[in-house]
């Protein structure tokens, strides 16, 4: 069953800051889960702890033992993989940016090196065959250049010939002397390219040395421009201990650079018609090059997922089963048809067809009017509820019932997709049926080969003809998907359409209707007034009690006490009592039958053509 425990060393990574917002469940299906205090806000109300006392597959328990979860759990599960679904799709959205970011800065060698660009542009999979290690080496350098390298890339072109032993003095001058050297002009460059090794060796027995007399350096010194004889002049007194420091800090910036320059100066010798041991991903960078279009990277920018966007999926996860009734389905389908059909022959029929989603919905409307806090706690996590654009609101109840056709407020089309996770209308795969499909089977005992966490690591977005973006999944991820379809239809067969559950749920409707009027399970609505069974679902406040218990209390109904006649009362009122008694006995003896396992029996069936 489930475990609630307060959180405090459990995630990983950067999420340590979230600590103190997330709780953690124990499911039998889903392991550790750790809720957003929001979710949890809503679990501790009395319209969300109410599922506790409805069963999920309603009179399946009579057959099958285990299966006597409840939409408690359900819920609680669906919002874990409505969070997971959607933080699987933000992340795989994250990166195909962070990649067309990376095209983007390999565009910007159109100004600063177009040569190169267009040999690049030209690759092709069967020229990538013949890359020394050391080419590849300055190739992945290449790669790692962010987008302001190639800005001081040109500033640095007048030191690019410099050699490596001219580094080793570098690193031992004071800053402001490589300040100075930064600023050099050409013609100072070009006096330092000639120095030679042996130059190199004298300069360093200087740095070494801390009593040298300037007649020992005068052969050096003729050799050299005026601007380094000022430079030589002021590392003669530099002492030992200064000399240590200075080899201690850190490499200047620019210097580094320059380093990075001189590894991409390097892939001119690269012949571009020999590359091997490039990666497919690389190739595939190279060949999306081509085709980069700087609009791309905006449009998946406007379509990424947002922290508002996932929990506003979780929490139309946690409630879009908070309108169920008694046994579930068993409420919304058997009994109030029974109940239409009823209501045909008096006609006094009502002309909107009632769902559990509408249900949920006002559900949801009475949990939010009714909760203290909950709606500043909402915001303080960045939640939008109020004014028509982007609604939170108006996103989490679509999510749990919108139009069959686009016509949502609370989220734009280009984020579409995000309308598929709870309910999706457009396939029916979506996180409510991976739950159901495997809670349901470990409770029936019945074998699932539908593996969800696999759809949630292989599922993306794409977009249709039409532009719209829709959650989709691999070309080999086939075989997976119909195993949900086919699971579903083995729980169908199997459990719900079991001959001795739909007699249970026959002879269960059939009680349920002998008291439907009865006044000793009437319950009070909003404005006071006591409505029947078939009433509740239109007022909250009396559906709120309406649960599996009402079975209960008809078969263990009241105990009437016996009172002494009274010639006032009204005879017509004492036959309507007496009518109802007898209803609510009979109901009584039916549910009596099904504890007794003496059920209905099927006699006979026939089919009817409907086309005559």
């Amino acid at each position: 069953m489930l475990e609630y425990c307060p959180v405090a060393q459990y995630l990983k990574g950067g999420d340590h800051a979230l600590l103190q917002y997330v709780k953690v469940f124990n499911d039998p299906i889903h392991g550790h889960m750790a809720l957003h205090l929001v979710l949890v806000k809503i679990i501790d109300t009395p319209e969300f702890q109410r599922l506790r006392n409805i069963r999920q597959l309603g009179g399946i328990y009579n057959v099958y033992p285990g299966a006597s979860h409840n939409r408690f759990e359900h819920s609680i599960g669906v919002a874990h993989l409505a969070g997971e679904l959607a933080k699987a799709l933000k992340m795989k959205q994250e990166k195909q940016i962070e990649q067309l970011v990376e095209l983007e800065k390999l565009t910007m060698l159109k100004t600063l090196r177009p040569d190169l660009f267009e040999e690049l542009k030209k690759l092709k999979p069967e020229d990538l065959k013949n890359l020394t290690d050391e080419e590849w080496k300055n190739f992945k350098h290449f790669k790692k250049l962010k987008s302001e390298d190639f800005t001081i890339v040109e500033k640095l072109k007048k030191l690019e010939n410099l050699k490596e032993e001219h580094f080793k003095v570098l690193k031992k001058l004071k800053h402001d002397d490589l300040e100075m050297l930064a600023n050099l002009k050409p013609e100072d460059v070009e006096v330092l390219k000639k120095l030679k090794s042996k130059d190199l060796e004298m300069l360093e027995k200087l740095m070494k040395s801390q009593n040298l007399k300037l007649k020992d350096l005068e052969e050096l010194l003729e050799k050299l421009n005026p601007m380094v004889l000022e430079m030589l002049k002021k590392l003669q007194s530099l002492k030992h201990k200064q000399s240590e420091e200075l080899q201690k800090k850190p490499e200047p910036d620019y210097l580094k650079m320059l380093k990075k320059f001189k590894k991409l100066e390097n892939l001119e010798h690269v012949n571009l018609k020999k590359f091997m041991k490039m990666k497919p991903e690389d190739v595939e960078m190279f060949e999306k090059l081509k085709v980069f279009n700087p609009r791309d990277l905006e449009k998946l920018n406007d379509s990424l997922i947002s922290d508002r966007d996932v929990l506003c999926v979780q929490i139309a996860g946690l409630c879009h089963d908070l309108g169920h009734g008694p046994y579930s389905h068993f409420y919304d389908a058997m009994f109030m048809e029974a109940i239409t059909d009823k209501n045909d022959k008096d006609g006094t029929a009502d002309d909107d067809q009632w769902t559990h989603e509408d249900a949920s919905i006002k559900m949801f409307n009475h949990l939010l009017e009714n909760t203290d806090g909950l709606k500043d706690l909402m915001k303080r996590f960045g939640l939008n509820l109020e004014g028509d654009n982007e609604n939170d609101l108006d996103f989490i109840k679509e999510l749990i019932k919108g139009p069959e056709k686009w016509a949502y407020k609370g989220r734009k089309e280009k984020k579409s997709f995000l309308y598929e996770i709870v309910s999706n209308k457009e396939t029916g795969i979506d996180v409510d049926k991976f739950d159901y499909t495997a809670r349901d089977c470990k409770q029936l005992g019945i074998p699932n080969s539908f593996d969800h966490q696999r759809f949630i690591m292989f599922a993306g977005i794409c977009c249709d003809e039409n532009g719209r973006k829709h959650i989709c999944s691999r070309d080999k991820e086939l075989e997976n998907l119909y195993e949900i379809f086919h699971t579903r239809l083995s729980i169908h067969r199997r459990a719900c359409q079991h001959k001795i559950k739909m007699a249970v749920e026959i002879m269960i409707r059939d009680a349920l209707l002998l008291v439907d009027d009865h006044p000793d399970f009437k319950m009070k609505n909003s404005e006071g007034t006591m409505v029947s069974l078939s009433k509740a679902k239109d007022d909250m406040e009396s559906y709120i009690k309406l649960t599996d218990h009402v079975i209960e209390r008809i078969l263990h109904p009241k105990e009437e006490t016996n009172k002494s006649s009274s010639t006032d009362k009204d005879e017509e009122e004492e036959k309507k009592k007496k009518k109802k008694k007898k209803k609510l006995m009979k109901a009584t003896k039916i549910l009596k039958r099904v504890v007794t396992r003496d059920l209905y029996r099927c006699v006979g069936q026939a089919r009817t053509n409907l086309a005559v």
